[in-house]
């Protein structure tokens, strides 16, 4: 079965999501926000990184940035919140892979069972009602409940597989971060390859299997999202949205233009295309935009 990586768009920039869903379940995908489940009523079993957990109404399941995750909807008969919250939000975030469930026992006997019952009601009223400081109290939320419950489950300091395969996640985020800021200019892979400690051929490879493209096209795709949004502007002519995307010469910016979103762009602007959909299909279809509901769910 594919699994997708879920890439996530947020209102007014602020990457916290929430929501509620009764009696479904999930495909398996990935992305890069850390995840929070809370069973409120009935019960459901969520495999992550291959191993299963079966958690119960009251129970919490954390799933950490960069983890596989999926869950069947056959028979579900449950009521699930959910929170995706970007690790930046999490001062000194380490993935710990040890404490995916924590039970109600032991939220009961923390005194912590009230809070996290009421934080996922709490967060989207925040986030619906954007009043003053929304933003800051949310995180403060997210902070207070995220150390309460760290406070009192064990976590594996060991090396292990997966907490390698986290923080090569990390790394790469921050490549992609630093591609995204310098995309205009010329990158050398020896670049990126050096800021992962990695030859230019094993990052080659490494990008190519978690992005599910080549670093040359990742960068053309970058390049080329730059310019369809100057182009949509229309504040400058074709030529110098080229020149400032990236590229050297008008006839090399048609050429990948065209390979990417299927036009020229004097028909992308015609045709009105959403480009963000259809670089990513197109280009990529383990990929996947979000930016409420997610496809990835399936009710039972």
């Amino acid at each position: 079965m594919k699994i997708f990586n879920e890439i996530r768009k947020y209102a007014e920039d602020f990457p916290v999501w929430t929501g509620e869903y009764e009696n479904m379940g999930f495909l398996p995908h990935w992305h890069k926000e850390i995840e929070l489940i809370y069973v409120r009523e009935g019960s459901t079993t969520v495999n992550i990184s291959g191993k299963n957990f079966y958690a119960k109404k009251g129970d919490l399941i954390i799933v950490n940035s960069g983890e596989t995750h999926l869950s069947p909807a056959v028979n579900a008969n449950n009521t699930l919140n959910f929170m995706l919250i970007d690790p930046s939000l999490i001062k000194s975030y380490r993935p710990e892979s040890s404490s995916h469930l924590i039970c109600e026992e032991t939220l009961i006997k923390s005194g912590l069972s009230e809070d996290v019952k009421n934080f996922f009601f709490e967060a989207k009223n925040e986030l619906n009602e954007k009043k003053s400081y929304y933003k800051d109290i949310v995180k403060a939320k997210i902070s207070l409940l995220w150390y309460s419950v760290k406070r009192v489950i064990p976590e594996d300091n060991t090396e292990n597989p997966k907490s390698k395969r986290s923080r090569l996640f990390s790394d790469m985020q921050n490549v992609l971060i630093f591609l995204s800021e310098h995309f205009a200019e010329e990158i050398p892979l020896s670049i990126p390859a050096g800021k992962l400690g990695l030859s230019e051929c094993h990052f080659s490879r490494l990008f190519k299997k978690m992005l599910g493209t080549s670093y040359t096209g990742y960068i053309n795709m970058l390049r080329i999202e730059n310019a369809t949004r100057l182009l949509r502007e229309n504040r400058e002519s074709v030529l110098d949205i080229a020149l400032s995307s990236g590229f050297n010469n008008i006839r090399t910016f048609n050429r990948v233009f065209k390979s990417i979103t299927g036009s020229t762009p004097t028909e992308f602007l015609k045709q009105n295309y959403d480009f963000p959909e259809s670089i990513y299909f197109k280009t990529a279809p383990d990929k996947i935009n979000v930016e409420n509901d997610s496809s990835v769910i399936v009710k039972a």
